[in-house]
């Protein structure tokens, strides 16, 4: 029997996805276990998660729940890269200033228009 949990951390936080965090998991066998993960910083976060061999009463198939001497835990760490949501806007603005002389002085303001 395999628990998994993640490590806590003040740069993001994890949803439990519907899934049960503990299962069972034969010898060199395999099982995906998935979050949400939430940050509110940009940026490379890492994320660690433990996963440790329990003892259970409950059965895996047709065999007892055993727990190894040696090999119990792993730890793997991943970074991760945090990017924003959304789609990149540009605003341009052109003029055309045609001097009577040899200088042109026009007003004008960068942020004239309000991105929505």
């Amino acid at each position: 029997m395999v628990k998994v949990t993640p490590a806590s951390s003040t740069n993001f936080t994890l949803t439990e996805h519907p899934d049960p965090y503990s299962s069972c998991l034969c010898a060199n066998g395999r099982k995906t276990f998935k979050w949400v993960l939430s940050a509110p910083v940009l940026g490379t976060v890492n994320v660690t998660v433990n996963a440790s061999a329990e003892p259970s009463r409950t059965r895996c198939g047709t065999e007892a729940v055993t727990v190894p001497s040696r090999g119990r835990v792993d730890v793997v760490t991943q970074s991760l890269l945090v990017l924003p949501e959304g789609v990149e806007r540009t605003n341009t603005q052109s003029w055309l200033l045609c001097p009577k002389g040899l200088f042109a002085l026009n007003d004008l303001s960068l942020f004239s228009q309000t991105l929505a």
